[in-house]
């Protein structure tokens, strides 16, 4: 590494959507767009920060945050609170990028890894477990899709076992088919 360090993105303590500060007791759900927000500002903080990922985002990708937010804003809330706001192949710009930056199975699992916990450190509930699980899922099918590899890392505790416990309270059920990428809709198992 060259020391070279990523755009300058201030992450502040966890808030709620009314901007009280959170402490790990009182850490709420994922409510709306204001979460998610302050949700990838911080998780894109701590990317930028990460000794693997940071030359993917800054000096192969230069990702200008402020202007990429909309719309990744607009695929989590697609993702976890179902309003069709993202309506783009989020598979295609991370193909491209893979041309650039030689994806490995090893930038996803970190990559899962810096989700889930900035998913912790902030939040607890049914949408933030979903925001798990999703990811997880989206990062295996990407990782897959990408390096063609079947191991793609990332925690082990996050898996369907959440899902299963409870799907009702999850907003799944269960699946014998991995989930799109950019549709968070049920997919229907194939005919045999």
């Amino acid at each position: 590494m060259t020391g070279r360090r990523g755009p300058r993105v201030l992450v502040a303590e966890p808030r709620t959507s009314s901007g009280l500060a959170l402490d790990e007791h009182a850490r709420q759900d994922i409510s709306g767009r204001t979460d998610v927000m302050a949700l990838l500002t911080d998780f894109y903080g701590r990317c930028f920060d990460d000794e693997l990922l940071r030359p993917v985002f800054v000096d192969i990708a230069h990702l200008d945050l402020p202007a990429h937010l909309p719309a990744m804003c607009d695929f989590w809330e697609t993702v976890l609170f179902r309003t069709g706001a993202y309506r783009r192949n989020a598979l295609k710009p991370h193909q491209r990028l893979d041309e650039r930056a030689h994806l490995t199975p090893a930038h996803f699992g970190r990559w899962l890894t810096l989700w889930c916990a900035t998913v912790d450190d902030r939040h607890a509930g049914g949408k933030a477990d979903l925001a798990k699980v999703q990811a997880s899922r989206i990062a295996g099918a990407m990782c897959r899709r990408i390096t063609n590899s079947d191991v793609c890392g990332g925690p082990p505790a996050i898996a369907d076992p959440v899902v299963t416990a409870n799907p009702t309270a999850a907003g799944l059920r269960r699946r014998s088919a991995p989930i799109p990428t950019v549709d968070p809709r049920p997919v229907r198992p194939a005919r045999r």
